[in-house]
């Protein structure tokens, strides 16, 4: 056990918080520069735990989300590796100081990393293998098919034959998923990848008894992450959450509402992210609004309308200064309920929306764009490492970009 895990919260407490290089460098990436450097520099060696998040944020005395986005980096590009709930550890093919190709100076947050290790693990496959391609949301939608696109594109770049077939068939109805999975085992796939981008899909058990004893690697891409050892490719619903309200809040917003329409846990780990920036904004869960409407409903119209009725019943009591929906069908919404009563999104109040879609555009409305084509490309470098023999299971976690529009131009501060 080192020094700094001996000592206790008060003594932590009371110790100058670590150096850090590179003022003008973010401070997540200076952070994450650091941990490199003493992974590198032997204190903490191969297979061995690292320090836990809060206890970093302490060290660094930054907060804990800070912390979170310097070691996803970590586990995106090999050095660190998740082991459920056991903890994160240095992963075997963690870099030396001489061999180190990544700093907090030269890399971009939520970006797909990789190791510069292509006589182990490279990008390319040493044969030519056949890969199967699965979603579960059918018909495809329009986030899966870029997902599709990207993960197509890449496998055939690293020397892959890909299978996709398309379960929605005109006259013939849905093919049911096992179906699908046993036909792509009888073509010849060697590994099947799995996107199960919508929140509505069989269990990864479910996956796994559907191959049986063919025993290929399973490639999950999936909108929250696979707790256990397994493929996962995932995108970070809680930074989401915070980001979209860290930009409200750093416009003055000091007031919210979130608005969705239903319990999935996406929208569950958006609403912790919105609520982790409120805390460290110092401003109170009563200044937070949230409406969960709990009627799904496939119809983007529906969409629409049930916001605007919820946003005109919230707007009759209090216009919140800040508005997060939880999609940019919602958003739109809410923009109709603004017009109805002569409110203006980016004067009157703030609103952010997610997916960045073509309605998004059209309203002007700030969203939070999904990392699709980098989820696309990451299933393909995963693939190609499971299938050249790597035996450690990775999940990637990749961060979500705002896309700033009319919609959030204005500012809450000096009020």
């Amino acid at each position: 056990m080192s020094t700094q895990q001996r000592l206790s919260r008060k003594e932590r407490a009371e110790r100058a918080p670590r150096q850090l290089e590179g003022e003008s460098v973010p401070l997540y990436r200076r952070i994450e520069d650091d941990l490199r450097n003493r992974i590198s520099t032997g204190e903490w060696k191969v297979g061995a735990m690292i320090d836990g998040r809060m206890r970093l944020s302490e060290e660094y005395n930054v907060h804990i989300h800070t912390v979170e986005r310097a070691i996803k980096a970590l586990v995106d590009d090999g050095t660190l590796e998740t082991q459920g709930t056991r903890g994160t550890f240095v992963a075997r093919g963690a870099h030396s100081e001489q061999d180190r190709p990544l700093t907090a100076n030269n890399h971009v947050a939520g970006a797909v990393l990789e190791r510069d290790d292509r006589s182990h693990w490279g990008e390319k496959l040493t044969r030519r293998r056949t890969i199967g391609i699965i979603s579960t949301d059918d018909p495809v939608s329009r986030d899966s098919e870029a997902i599709l696109r990207s993960v197509e594109k890449s496998l055939s770049n690293a020397g892959g034959s890909v299978i996709y077939i398309n379960r929605t068939t005109p006259g013939q109805g849905v093919i049911p998923v096992d179906v699908t999975v046993a036909r792509l085992i009888e073509q010849g796939c060697e590994a099947l990848v799995v996107m199960t981008y919508n929140d509505r899909w069989p269990r990864v058990d479910e996956f796994e008894a559907m191959v049986g004893d063919a025993a290929i690697p399973l490639i999950y891409v999936s909108p929250i992450g696979v707790n256990r050892p397994i493929w996962n490719v995932y995108y970070d619903s809680v930074d989401a959450g915070f980001q979209a309200a860290a930009h409200l809040i750093a416009k003055g917003c000091t007031t919210l509402m979130y608005l969705a329409y239903e319990h999935y846990q996406w929208a569950d780990e958006r609403l912790a992210g919105i609520q982790d920036a409120l805390r460290k904004a110092r401003i109170g869960d009563d200044q937070l609004i949230v409406r969960f409407e709990d009627r799904y409903d496939e119809n983007d119209l529906l969409h629409v309308e049930s916001a605007k009725n919820a946003a005109l019943e919230t707007f009759a009591a209090r216009v919140p200064q800040g508005i997060v929906a939880t999609n940019d069908q919602m958003a739109a919404g809410v923009c109709q309920a603004a017009a109805q009563l002569g409110l203006v999104p980016g004067a009157d109040f703030l609103l952010v929306g997610f997916d960045d879609s073509v309605v998004a555009r059209s309203y002007g409305i700030s969203s939070m764009r999904p990392p699709l084509d980098e989820m696309g490309q990451c299933a393909s470098r995963l693939t190609v490492r499971a299938l050249e023999g790597d035996p450690t299971c990775q999940r990637v976690c990749l961060s979500s970009h705002l896309i700033a529009r009319t919609s959030t131009n204005g500012s809450f501060l000096g009020e």
